[in-house]
């Protein structure tokens, strides 16, 4: 006589089912690559905390993101709010998730002295080759320690600060590990 056997069936947990929703898909993506590379994300109900213990210098490995830009008269909480997480931290990293907005609307954080800028991302339903691909480059996969060598040396000859600050040079060498181990 055949058993039956009882199963529920449990859905897969939504990786974005916090209590912080986040909208953007720029943001998601972010989030999933940086989770993927080591990073933590810590939901505190009205802001995330994203953490890379790894590379502690990593200005969008550890930020804060909010669901929205906070009201001026807010800046100084968010402010205390990042030194309390990252009290080690020379930088102040915050992002805005969203799909509108503009720059005016983060009025207190350029007061407080911060530069703002917003970033654009590009979604597509599908994807194709360009009309006009260029034949002539050759891209390969980075494979050797030589590689990866002078994947952090080309980061760090295109980095707008001195060629010799040490604090970017462990920026680059950490994001470039992180990198490699992404792609293995």
């Amino acid at each position: 006589m055949p058993h039956t056997v009882g199963v529920d069936v449990v859905p897969a947990a939504d990786p974005y089912d916090r209590c912080v929703h986040v909208t953007s898909l720029g943001f998601r993506t972010d989030l999933a690559l940086l989770e993927l590379g080591g990073s933590v994300l810590e939901d505190r109900d009205d802001h995330l905390v994203v953490r890379t213990p790894h590379n502690p210098t990593f200005w969008w490995g550890n930020f804060l993101l909010l669901p929205a830009p906070p009201p001026p008269e807010q800046t100084p909480r968010w402010l205390a709010t990042f030194a309390s997480a990252f009290p080690a931290a020379r930088h102040l990293a915050f992002g805005f998730d969203g799909v509108d907005g503009t720059v005016g609307d983060l009025a207190g954080f350029a007061a407080a002295g911060l530069s703002i800028e917003a970033s654009t991302v590009m979604t597509a339903q599908d994807v194709h080759p360009p009309d006009r691909p260029n034949d002539a480059a050759t891209c390969r996969v980075l494979s050797s320690d030589d590689d990866w060598s002078q994947q952090i040396e080309l980061r760090i000859a295109c980095n707008d600060s001195d060629p010799d600050d040490a604090a970017h040079r462990t920026f680059a060498t950490a994001h470039t590990e992180t990198m490699r181990a992404l792609m293995a």
